[in-house]
């Protein structure tokens, strides 16, 4: 009796509810976080939770689908990444469409000058646009067949997401003691998330380096 197909049958099961959890977990992290910080702390009228506070949830647990990703890539984890790629691209499109519906002094004050947006606020939203699209191109389609190129792909998205984060935003990480409740802003978490991934997949890039070495020696 062939019961390889029962096997792989449980398998798929198995990653499924591996990935539904890992989602899970990546947004109620950045759901505590976000409105521990800007509701509770910071005094962010509760209206503007679902499109201000929301957009910032949907951006940070796309970013850390894709730290979690580019980790399965260089850590030689069998499981799949395309459904958490896919979940990822969704919420990066997202956090996309609210950004430029929120695109206004009111509520992203840093992107502007009194003409219009500042060189930082323009270069920041070109390099989120940039690391959307990326991402929306690799989607895991690749992943386990081509580890490398994947995790470099995925490691420049998220350099681009963390330089964009960075731009507006490093004179508030500087006064810890303006953080509302001592929380870090949600752009300098995001900076050290994107770092991270960024030094995940330059790892996963050498990996393969000395493995090709190896099998040409």
């Amino acid at each position: 009796m062939n019961l390889e197909p029962v096997e792989t049958a449980i398998h798929a099961d198995r990653d499924l509810g591996r990935d539904t959890a890992t989602i899970a977990v990546a947004v109620a992290l950045a759901t505590v976080y976000a409105t521990l910080r800007y509701n509770i702390f910071k005094g962010v009228a509760w209206s503007d939770w679902p499109h201000f506070v929301g957009n910032k949830i949907v951006a940070v647990s796309a970013l850390i689908l894709i730290v979690d990703a580019i980790w399965r890539l260089a850590s030689r984890d069998r499981r799949p990444i395309r459904r958490i790629m896919g979940t990822a691209s969704l919420l990066a499109v997202v956090h996309s469409l609210m950004s430029l519906a929120l695109l206004d002094p009111v509520y992203f004050e840093k992107f502007f000058l009194e003409r219009g947006l500042s060189l930082a606020g323009g270069v920041s939203l070109l390099l989120g646009s940039l690391a959307t699209a990326l991402l929306i191109r690799g989607e895991g389609r690749r992943g386990a067949s081509a580890p490398v190129s994947a995790s470099l792909l995925l490691g420049s998205t998220a350099a681009l997401v963390a330089i964009h984060a960075a731009l507006p935003s490093v004179p508030s990480w500087l006064e810890p003691t303006a953080w509302p409740g001592g929380m870090p802003p949600l752009t300098l978490l995001s900076f050290g998330i994107g770092g991270l991934g960024v030094a995940l997949a330059l790892r996963c890039w050498a990996h393969g380096r000395a493995g090709r070495k190896a099998v040409s020696g």
